[in-house]
Order: C-alpha cells, then sequence, then structure tokens
C-alpha cells in the first residue's frame, strides 16, 4: 500500500442534500467522519437529486445525473414497467461515471451502501479497474428487493463478487449469509444525536401519554397501522397523544386519514425537524413506537436507546429479539393495529409504575458504539486491501 493512506469511496443512493435532510441516510455522514477520524480518506458517489446541495461531510461527493432524481428508490417497483425503466436509467448512468470518479480520487476500496443499485456500480468498477468492494446491506435490497427471483439472482451476484459483507442487523447478516453463502458481519447504522447544541423544548401534553413515531412515512414503517391504532384508542377512551416525525409519500393519506377520524386534536405532523428538535421529542414523549412492516434495526431504534425511551416495536428483524432482552418495551405483531391499540392502552394504564433500568439502554447501547463499530469495519477492510491481488494506483 502506497504511503498516502487508505481511501475509501462510498456508494450510495441514498444521501444528505443539505444538514437538515435527516431522512435520507442520516447516519451515513457520522460514519464518514468516523471514518475520517481514523485517517481514511473518503469520497462519495451518488445520484443526482433535485434541489440546492449543501454539505454534510467534509468530503469530495459526485452527484452523477438521473432523469428521474425526484423519485424515491424505495417506491420504485419492479414489475412496474415505468419504474424498471427509470432503474434502468439510473444504472446506466451510475455505471458510466464511477470509473472516472474512482480513478480521478485513486480509490483503495469501495463500500457499496446497499447491495442496489450501489453494489452494481462498485462491482463493475471491480471489473475494469480492480477495486475491492465490500457490500453494507441496510435490509431494503434483501428483505425486499432480493425476494423478486430475477433480482435475487442479480443481488446474488453481486454479493458473491464482493470483497465483505456487512449488515446493519444481525437477523439481515443471516440473511446475506445464506443468499452470498458466504460471511457477513454485523455493522450498525448509527447517528450519533450531537449535544453541543441543547434540545429544542417542544410541546407536549404532561397530563397524557405521548407517544412518538420517527421515520419515512411509507407503507413499509407501519405508519398507517400505527394511525389505525390511535383510532381504536380513542373509542376505548383512553387520552394520548402521537407525534409523527419524518417525511414521505404517505403525507397526504396520513393527512386524510387524520382528518377523517377526528384525531387533529391528538396526532401531530412534524417534517423535517431539525436534530435538536427531534431530541427534544425523544426526551418529553413517553414511548417510542416502531410498527414497521419490514425492518432490520431502524435507526431511530439506537437513537431511541440514547435517550433511554420506552418503546412498542412490532415483531420484525431483530427488534423483538433486542426489546425482549434488554426489557425495553413491548413487542406486538407487524400490522396487527387491533394489537398495537392493545399495547398502547397497557402502556398508558402502566406508564407512572414503569421506572425503566437505567442499565439495561446502557447495557443495549453498546451493541450501537459507531467507534467500535468503525473500528471493526477497518480492521477487515485493512486485510482487503493488503491483498496481493488489490489494486493500487501509482
Amino acid at each position: 500500500m502506497s504511503q498516502r493512506g487508505l481511501t475509501i469511496c462510498v456508494l450510495t443512493s441514498s444521501f444528505p442534500c443539505h444538514p437538515g435532510d435527516q431522512v435520507t441516510a442520516p447516519f451515513l455522514p457520522p460514519f464518514i467522519e468516523a471514518l475520517q477520524s481514523h485517517g481514511v480518506r473518503t469520497v462519495v458517489y451518488t445520484q443526482g437529486r433535485p434541489g440546492d446541495k449543501k454539505p454534510v461531510v467534509d468530503a469530495p461527493i459526485c452527484w452523477f445525473p438521473w432523469h428521474d432524481s425526484d423519485t424515491a428508490l424505495s417506491q420504485l417497483k419492479p414489475y412496474v414497467p415505468t419504474h424498471l425503466w427509470s432503474m434502468a436509467r439510473l444504472g446506466w448512468s451510475g455505471k458510466q461515471h464511477i470509473v472516472p470518479w474512482l480513478r480521478e480520487h485513486q480509490v483503495d476500496l469501495c463500500l457499496a451502501a446497499w447491495a442496489v443499485p450501489s453494489g452494481y456500480f462498485a462491482c463493475h468498477a471491480k471489473k475494469v479497474l480492480g477495486i475491492p468492494y465490500c457490500v453494507w446491506a441496510l435490509g431494503s435490497d434483501i428483505y425486499g428487493w432480493a425476494q423478486y427471483p430475477v433480482l435475487r439472482t442479480f443481488i446474488r451476484h453481486i454479493l458473491q463478487q464482493a470483497d465483505g459483507l456487512f449488515a446493519d442487523g444481525i437477523d439481515l447478516s443471516n440473511c446475506v449469509h445464506k443468499l452470498a453463502d458466504r460471511p457477513c458481519a454485523f455493522l450498525p447504522s448509527v447517528r450519533p444525536l450531537i449535544e453541543d447544541v441543547p434540545a429544542t423544548m417542544v410541546e407536549v401534553n404532561p397530563t397524557q401519554t405521548n407517544f412518538l413515531f420517527v421515520g419515512r412515512w411509507e407503507k413499509i414503517k407501519g405508519i398507517d397501522v400505527l394511525i389505525e391504532a390511535m383510532k381504536l384508542l380513542r373509542h376505548t377512551g383512553i387520552a394520548a397523544h402521537l407525534y409523527i416525525i419524518g417525511k414521505g409519500s404517505l403525507k397526504g393519506f396520513l393527512e386524510q386519514k387524520i382528518h377523517a377520524y377526528s384525531l387533529t386534536d391528538t396526532v401531530f405532523l412534524r417534517e423535517d425537524v431539525p436534530t435538536a428538535t427531534l431530541r427534544g421529542y425523544l426526551q418529553r414523549c413517553d414511548c417510542l413506537v416502531i410498527p414497521s412492516r419490514s425492518d432490520s434495526i431502524p435507526l431511530v431504534f439506537s437513537e431511541g436507546l440514547h435517550a433511554k425511551i420506552p418503546m412498542i416495536v412490532s415483531a420484525t428483524g431483530d427488534l423483538p429479539t433486542l426489546v425482549q432482552r434488554f426489557d425495553l418495551g413491548y413487542v406486538v405483531p407487524p400490522d396487527d393495529p387491533v394489537q398495537l391499540t392493545q399495547a398502547l392502552a397497557a402502556f398508558t394504564r402502566h406508564r407512572r409504575n414503569r421506572i425503566q433500568a437505567s442499565s439495561s439502554f446502557d447495557e443495549a447501547k453498546g451493541l450501537f458504539d459507531i467507534n467500535k463499530a468503525t473500528a471493526g469495519f477497518l480492521c477487515q477492510v485493512e486485510k482487503i486491501v493488503h491483498r496481493p491481488s488489490s489494486v493500487r494506483f501509482p
């Protein structure tokens, strides 16, 4: 390896455009900063998105062109012809620009976040330049796109050609292992909620139970199930408030349901809130609700651990194991508003008597230490880039 040090290119289809963009993989900038703290030079490769770009990390970024840049990749369905065409154009454009970018920055290793489409670009670069790559599976690629037979074969090929495999969930790591027939390490996605700026004092009603949802407003996150549960909860005569933080394609649907169910005085949408405001809600609310239909370990889980807020989670991915292991709250079946309502009601009845052990949260937080995770990742990366077959730029 040359004396210039290690350079890693993070390839991703989700990267924040500006500091207020809290929904688009907000854990990637802290991970890049953690890499840089270990002396690693980083560059980023991602598709262009509409709107002004403001730096979120001190690293070169290539926003390669894509005609459908205002489309959320998570909403693309491969069985819809127009969506398939958008995916094909994304793949073509990303493939065209990746090699010049890696040559310009003399990259030693690519980290594809996630298997598709970024893994496809990294796999192409390896064929052309010989640069090794790792894949970091997040869940939507393995739990979602890999369920389609043709895409499953495509994703398996990308995983098998990679020099290292990582996943941000324990169950997800096992799924990647089975799909690729190769070991896959756990690499958590973590966004430390910076405390150098005081948390915003948010308005909540301390006389009632205040539930909190943080995440994308998409069907897979189960936000519609939570709205149904809040309607049923009101019918039981239990008073509670729900704060919904995030953004997504279901905004209009949520607004319509909240109005139709006469929940405008108890359910509140908060779009694109700053980190300080998010910290305020995590501190003031009584319970974090994660009603996902399919998930690994969502980012908000580690944020909830940091805030030491009890949780109600759906039994998907690693959530039930972690919540039950550390006694963090309630677990309910996914996509079941009735049982979710029962858990909301049970928490409301017992919240004054439930004192969560601080030690259980601290113990669980140890699994999501970004510095330890980064050091473990780099330990494997060093082994990969020092292999004789790895290419080095002059």
